[in-house]
């Protein structure tokens, strides 16, 4: 898998000050892939021992105790990471699908942008032809990707994709036959 510049990251903090108490998730941070999450998260482990254990009622002080320890581990190892939750809420399911089912190496040549665009051009090569996955379907993947300066796809990764393609179109007609 092509390796990202960034990541995105949520924290926890407890607050038990007096009578009132809340344990919650912070925003969610798009920070630098490498020392950035865990400098965060540092920051709201200091904020939730500065602020987290001075609860006043009995069944706050164990609950807030417990939370603010789960949070404290949360924070120090990073965070909670939802990067793969937002990558896949920006592609649709057979993009997200397809880019799953492809081998590993493909994964590493490619981005799941680069299966969206290849998706988009095997539509439209569907339009106007009938036999997919054949040498002039590469041959017009490869001209149509050569477009859009986008030169270092390869055949083989290209057969791969199409296998990921057979492999979801076989699932989504076994939905449709077992839902009618």
């Amino acid at each position: 898998m092509t390796k990202e510049k960034y990541v995105y990251r949520y924290y926890k903090i407890s607050i038990s000050i007096g009578p009132f108490y809340f344990c919650k998730d912070t925003r969610v941070y798009k920070l630098p892939r490498l020392i950035m999450p865990y400098v965060v998260g540092i920051l709201y482990s200091i904020l939730t021992l500065l602020l987290g254990f001075w609860g006043l009622g009995l069944i706050h002080r164990f609950r807030g105790l417990r939370n603010s320890l789960e949070a404290i581990h949360v924070n120090l190892t990073g965070g909670e990471d939802i990067t793969q939750k937002v990558d896949d809420h920006a592609y649709d399911e057979r993009t997200n699908f397809i880019y799953k089912n492809i081998l590993r190496e493909t994964c590493e040549k490619i981005s799941k942008k680069e299966v969206e665009i290849i998706l988009e051009i095997q539509d439209d090569y569907l339009e106007t032809q009938s036999t997919p996955y054949t040498d002039e379907n590469l041959n017009y993947m490869i001209l149509n990707l050569g477009k859009l300066d986008i030169h270092r796809i390869q055949r083989e990764e290209l057969k791969d994709i199409f296998d990921g393609i057979v492999i979801y179109d076989k699932q989504f007609e076994e939905e449709i036959y077992f839902a009618s």
